[in-house]
This record gives structure tokens, sequence and C-alpha cells, in this order.
């Protein structure tokens, strides 16, 4: 099993990335070094900003990290500890708004295990959402009962889940202005606006340092996301037919039950699956990757708002990740639903939710095996005494050779030299000129080296500056 683990990944590209990520952050915190700093894209300074930062992933990976440096293992161990904690966490949610574990068990199952969201089993960033759970868990607790300890909880998990990608941040920050809209929260907020002033400004502070090197990056290297890129990544309408949602309107059709007040929770939860789906959709409306257009002008949805008036919103180009609100928000509103059916019926509609799950995950569940062999060339650069490392030729992300630049960073956590070379969410311009080691693929480019040839071994030659 543990063999397995260790040599086989979602995705070749992405998941030796975020393998590769995760391991350094894990590494600079145990050496001291800055977690920003990370051996890819060198001599850039901040080169972890060029994606998600990683955080709270690479503290929990410092326990697998005690018994193993295999990154791909670790990597795998998160995805399954990932997994327990988004069902363990929706649970405790669930039990507290609904106060029966049979329909705690139902709402968990429903979120931790719907397609949709293992889709995002290839982005930890993205499958790393205990956070929310926990952070909405504490926040309710906090209203309920007005302990400030509850409170002082709900940051901690919302800082958990921000310091490790900013995006679920801004789902989080969604979901409680959501929560607004009742009128028990205002109220309990109002009557505790100090300590909530302080909670906010201490969570607020945290992260403006935590990241400033965004910041920095930004304004050095011009960087943005474009709303043309949201567009692009965003989902098309016939998203909207994808089965499980299908699914989930299907059960909504059958369980529905009106409600005489408009802000209860349970129509809170229902604001948040439909603004999921509007929000996944992007900045314009899209059919089968073509914007729709009315007098040749793009129809404009909500995401372009607070893509201009939302501080750091335009740096995030996948828009479909918002539908992570339709799975939030639809698995909690169906256990409103089911609140008051027996346990035969919540039994009943459960197995039909495994059945139909199980369906689903077996069709879009794509293993790939890694080779994990190192290539004997590496082994003579981990022993030579320059830092820097140029690998020729260089793919960039539209290349169908790119997995490449990947699994040059699988053997970066091996000899440890800084790789002029890089695969990240951005990539700046290569400065080639400060490699002191290069090394060519000679199978993959043929053109003339100027620099003093050390080596060759199959197919690779190493030169030096």
């Amino acid at each position: 099993m543990f063999d397995f683990l260790a040599s086989h990944l979602f995705s070749v590209t992405d998941g030796l990335f975020v393998a590769f990520t995760i391991d350094w952050v894990s590494s600079a915190l145990l050496t001291g070094q800055s977690i920003w700093a990370a051996p890819l894209f060198y001599p850039q300074t901040h080169a972890l900003a060029f994606s998600q930062p990683f955080f709270t992933s690479g503290v929990i990976n410092l326990i697998f990290k005690l018994f193993s440096d295999n990154i791909i293992l670790n990597s795998n161990l998160l995805f399954l500890l990932f997994t327990l904690l988004n069902f363990i966490s929706s649970f405790f949610l669930a039990k507290l708004l609904f106060k029966s574990n049979l329909l705690a068990i139902f709402t968990a199952i429903l979120f931790a295990f719907s397609p949709l969201l293992l889709f995002f089993k290839i982005h930890l960033h993205i499958y790393l959402l205990w956070g929310i759970n926990f952070s909405l868990y504490f926040f309710l607790k906090f209203i309920k009962i007005e302990k400030k300890i509850n409170l002082s909880w709900a940051a901690f998990f919302f800082l958990a889940q921000a310091l490790n990608n900013p995006e679920t941040a801004y789902f989080l920050g969604f979901i409680y202005a959501i929560f607004l809209f009742s009128r028990k929260v205002r109220l309990v907020l109002r009557k505790n606006w100090q300590f909530i002033l302080l909670v906010g400004l201490l969570t607020f502070l945290t992260l403006f340092i935590f990241y400033w090197p965004y910041w920095q990056v930004s304004q050095q290297l011009n960087f943005k996301r474009s709303i043309r890129d949201a567009a692009h990544f965003s989902a098309g309408l016939e998203k909207l037919l994808d089965p499980n949602i299908l699914f989930f309107s299907f059960l909504v059709m059958f369980l529905f039950k009106k409600q005489k007040n408009k802000f209860t929770y349970q129509n809170i939860f229902l604001a948040i699956t439909v603004l999921g789906l509007i929000m996944m959709l992007g900045p314009v409306v899209k059919i089968n990757q073509h914007t729709l257009k009315i007098f040749s002008l793009p129809i404009p949805l909500p995401y372009t708002i607070f893509y201009y008036l939302i501080p750091g919103f335009n740096a995030f180009r996948a828009s479909a990740r918002w539908i992570v609100l339709f799975i939030f928000g639809s698995s909690f509103y169906l256990g409103y639903l089911l609140k008051k059916s027996n346990n035969k019926q919540i039994l009943a509609l459960l197995t039909l939710v495994l059945i139909f799950n199980i369906y689903q995950i077996k069709r879009g569940s794509p293993i790939f095996k890694i080779n994990t062999k190192i290539p004997e060339i590496y082994q003579i650069i981990k022993n030579r005494p320059e830092t820097s490392l140029l690998e020729l030729p260089v793919f960039s992300l539209a290349d169908p050779l790119v997995e490449k630049e990947s699994y040059r960073l699988y053997y970066q956590r091996y000899h440890s030299k800084k790789l002029i070379n890089g695969y990240s969410g951005f990539a700046p311009s290569l400065q080639m000129e400060q490699a002191e080691l290069v090394l060519v693929n000679t199978d993959l480019y043929h053109d003339q080296i100027d620099k003093k040839l050390v080596t060759c071994q199959e197919n690779y030659c190493l030169y030096q500056r």
C-alpha cells in the first residue's frame, strides 16, 4: 500500500508541483529559511508567491516528514488526511446545526465525498476545506452561546484556511457575508463589536504581513490576472447540466418545503449554493467556451463587479473553482430539508447518494504512475559545489512536454540546487545567464552550448560556467 502511495499521483504536472511546494515549505520551516525563497526561477527571491503558499499544508506535512522524505508519499498522505478532516469538520458543523448524528453523517458524506469536491484532489490547496467548516462551526457556536473563545477559534481556522490558499479565504469571506443577513447574527455581532473588532484587526494584520511578498511580486513583475483569464477559466452554462448538479436539483425538488422566514440558516445555505453556481460562471456568460453576446456585447455577471471592487480578487484566474460554494451550501441545505425525516428515509437517501457518488467517482479518477527513479546525472549534480542549475530545453505551460518541468522539481528535492527553470502558476522571464551548471537533455536539445563540458551520461550532458 505504501509503495503504491509513494509512486502514484492523480496528476503528473500539478501533482508533482504540489508535492514539491509542500515539501519545500516544510523544509524551509525546519531549516529557518524564508518559505518565499523557493528554489525555482532563480534568482527570483519570492518564487513561492507565483502560486499558492501551502503554508498550512507545509506545517502539517512536518509530521509526515519526520518519517519519510518521499514527497509523493507525503502528498498522498496529506490527501487522505484532508479527506478525513473535511468529513470530520463537516460532521461537527452539521451536528451543531441539526442535532442528529445520522443527519450529520449524511451531510458530511455529501460534502467530503462529493465527486465535484474530489475533482480537486489534484489541487490540495483547493481540497483543503476543513478550515471553512471548523471556522463556521466555532462562529455559529459563538452566535449561539456568546463565548469569546469560540470566536477566537473561528479566526484561528479562518487563518488556517487563508494561509494555505487565499482563494479559499475569499470563499469563507463570502459565506460569512451571507450569514450577516441573519438578524440573530447581526444582534450578537453588534453586542460584541469591540471584541470582534480586535479579533478582526489581528486576523487582518496577520494576513497583511504574511501576504506582503505577493504585493511585492505583483509590483515588481506587474503581475495580475486579467479578467480575460477569469473568463477563460470559468465554467460555461453547460456545467449546470453536470450530473452532480442535476442530482442535487432532483433531491431539492423532491424534498423542498417553503419557509415563511426568509433569513433562516436553511435559506442562507441555499443562498450560498446559488452564489456558488453564479460565481463559477465567471465574469461573463459562456456556453461551450463561446461568450454569449447581446448586441455584440458580452453578458456581465456579478463576478465582474467583485473583480474590480474587491482588493486581491484579480489575483485569481480559475473562477470555476467557486463551485466549492455550491458543494458546501448544497450539502448543508439538503441536510436541512431532511431535518423532519425519519431515520429510514435518511438511510434510504444516503444509500442512493453513495451509489451515485461511487459511480461518478469511478468514472473520473485517473491515477498516474510516477517514474521515481532519479537519473544518475543528478547524483553528480548533487555532489558539485555550484548552487544554480539550468535544464535545457525549457518547457512552457502550453508545451505538451511540460510535465518534464514538474519532474525537474521532483529531482530538485534530491540535488537541492536552485533551479533557473520552474513550473508554477506564473512564470517570469528566465535569467539563464545566472546558471552555474547547465544540464542538457541531448534527445530534445541540439543547440551548441558555450560552456565547459563536465560529463555526459545516457541522454544527458552536464556543463559548467
